[in-house]
């Protein structure tokens, strides 16, 4: 299931999507922090692009050979990457990866959910990402996305709604809030 919602993601996130206007660009765009809980997360991991992010302590990091890791690989998204899969127990997942062609991080974002009131758009550490979320009954979806000299940069969390715990939550905050630049 939890692939089956991230193949469907990658698959139809291409830009298609008209240019924002120079109005929304120069919005004030609000920074975000997130509490951040080191003894929840494993070591640092590194996505190209240059940005550094911790995976939840637990959470299996899938070798890019395994099974696992090629299951999640898109068939049918030219130019997206998978750069990292790491799963929990608790039926969770966080999934990372570069679009190489051009699609912006707003137009991941839109695809993910057409609701305006599922997405927002703020800094962190200096980056800037474009955010949607979306709830069923059998998972909660967050997706981050945010531009980088190797591409857009998406990073997802898919949590099955039996994993939505404190416990998890917190885990999944502090992983956002390790996100940082490596410049």
């Amino acid at each position: 299931m939890t692939a089956a919602l991230f193949l469907t993601l990658a698959a139809c996130a291409r830009d298609d999507s008209p240019p924002v206007s120079p109005a929304l660009q120069d919005e004030e765009i609000p920074v975000y922090t997130f509490s951040v809980d080191p003894s929840l997360l494993q070591e640092e991991e590194i996505l190209p692009g240059g940005i550094a992010l911790r995976v939840p302590r637990g959470w299996i990091v899938q070798e890019p050979g395994s099974p696992l890791f090629q299951q999640f690989q898109p068939a049918g998204a030219e130019g997206f990457e998978l750069d990292l899969l790491a799963l929990s127990d608790e039926g969770a997942a966080m999934i990372a990866g570069t679009y190489r062609e051009d699609v912006s991080p707003e137009a991941v974002a839109s695809r993910v959910t057409e609701d305006p009131g599922s997405r927002d758009h703020f800094r962190h550490e200096g980056l800037e990402f474009h955010q949607a979320r979306v709830m069923t009954e059998e998972a909660v979806l967050f997706v981050l996305a945010t531009a980088t000299p190797a591409g857009t940069v998406m990073i997802q969390f898919v949590l099955a709604t039996e994993a939505v715990q404190e416990q998890t939550m917190r885990q999944v905050e502090s992983a956002i809030g390790s996100i940082r630049p490596l410049n």
